[in-house]
């Protein structure tokens, strides 16, 4: 299935992070909308607020880091386009990292059929060196649902405070269109349903 390639493992690398006095992870702060230190901008809604940790490194922080990326190529271009899928996730903790590989449903940004996985265990030292994916761990499915149940819905895909709520909508539209324009091997700007200027 290809699961733990090395061209999958160098797309998680951003997530090798050290988790040193620098750079750690800490428990999630909860979001006050009243303090005067919490996010001034209610764009951010519960999202953690960075600013205490940019002034304290004893400031609280969350359990996790997340990321995601879109390999949006022509189909034509990608190998196996039909098993490879291109939409990526990847949630690290303190002891372990997840990835997980989707497909979108057609004309949608919606997860459709089984993501394919990419676990380590960082209690071992192949799982520190991610030489040992465990995908098919329990832990694994337990990250996995929480970012299925919480991560995505409440983080990745939180809807936009009301007067953004269109803005965020057509953003969504757009970028399908441009998917299937990629798709369909029309790749220069004139073409796209925006410009460069517009991003």
């Amino acid at each position: 299935s290809g699961h733990g390639s090395s061209e999958r493992r160098s797309r998680l690398d951003w997530l090798m992070l050290p988790l040193n006095k620098e750079n750690r992870l800490h428990n999630r702060r909860a979001y006050d909308s009243n303090s005067t230190e919490s996010w001034p901008y209610p764009l951010y809604g519960g999202r953690h607020d960075l600013l205490p940790m940019l002034k304290s490194d004893s400031a609280a922080g969350r359990p996790y880091v997340t990321f995601t990326t879109d390999e949006t190529l022509p189909e034509s271009y990608i190998p196996n386009a039909s098993s490879t899928p291109t939409h990526i996730i990847g949630v690290r903790t303190q002891v372990n990292k997840l990835g997980t590989y989707s497909f979108w449903a057609p004309e949608s940004t919606t997860i459709s059929g089984r993501s394919q996985l990419e676990y380590y265990d960082y209690a071992t030292t192949a799982g520190q060196l991610e030489l040992d994916n465990r995908y098919r761990a329990p832990a694994a499915r337990v990250l996995y649902q929480l970012l299925l149940t919480d991560i995505l819905p409440n983080e990745l895909r939180a809807p936009l405070p009301g007067g953004l709520v269109a803005a965020q909508t057509l953003a969504e539209a757009r970028y399908v269109s441009y998917v299937r324009l990629i798709n369909a091997g029309g790749v220069s700007e004139p073409q796209l349903p925006l410009s460069i200027g517009d991003i």
